[in-house]
C-alpha cells in the first residue's frame, strides 16, 4: 500500500503510466519533466516523461532543483480530486484550481490528452491508500 503524493507513490505512478497504451500514445512527443507542487504540502514530485516513456521520478525538495519544463501547482484535495478522476485536468487549470507556474499554459492544454492519459494511469493503481 501507498500514500499519495509520496515518493514511494511516485514511483508507482511512473510503472503505472508506463504500462498504459494511452499514456504511452499521448505522450509520444512530450519530451521534458513535469513537476507535481502540492501546495499546501510543501512537497515537490518530479516525473521525467519523454517520448513515450515515464524515464524515473524523485521528489525535491525545491521547484528550483527541478530540471522540470513544467511545473504544475494544486492542493493536496486538489490533486485527489483530479487523481480520482473527479475534477479534469483541463478544468482544474481553467477554473484556477490547477497552476501552470512554469511552462506554456497553452501547451499543456493542447496536450490535455497527456494528462488525461495520466490520470487513466492513476486510477489503475489499486494500492493507494489515502486521497
Amino acid at each position: 500500500m501507498v500514500k499519495f503524493a509520496t515518493e514511494e507513490w511516485m514511483k508507482e505512478f511512473c510503472r503505472a503510466m508506463n504500462e498504459n497504451e494511452k499514456f504511452r500514445k499521448a505522450s509520444e512527443k512530450w519530451e521534458t519533466p513535469i513537476l507535481f507542487i502540492v501546495d499546501d504540502k510543501s512537497k515537490y514530485l518530479e516525473a521525467d516523461v519523454f517520448r513515450g516513456e515515464c524515464r524515473g521520478t524523485r521528489e525535491v525538495s525545491s521547484p528550483e532543483e527541478s530540471k522540470a519544463g513544467f511545473h504544475l501547482s494544486a492542493t493536496y484535495d486538489n490533486w485527489a480530486k483530479i487523481a480520482r478522476g473527479e475534477l479534469g485536468p483541463a478544468k482544474a487549470i481553467t477554473i484556477g484550481k490547477m497552476k501552470v507556474v512554469k511552462g506554456s499554459k497553452m501547451k499543456v492544454l493542447t496536450n490535455i490528452g497527456l494528462f488525461l492519459a495520466m490520470v487513466d494511469a492513476i486510477r489503475s493503481i489499486d494500492s493507494i491508500t489515502e486521497y
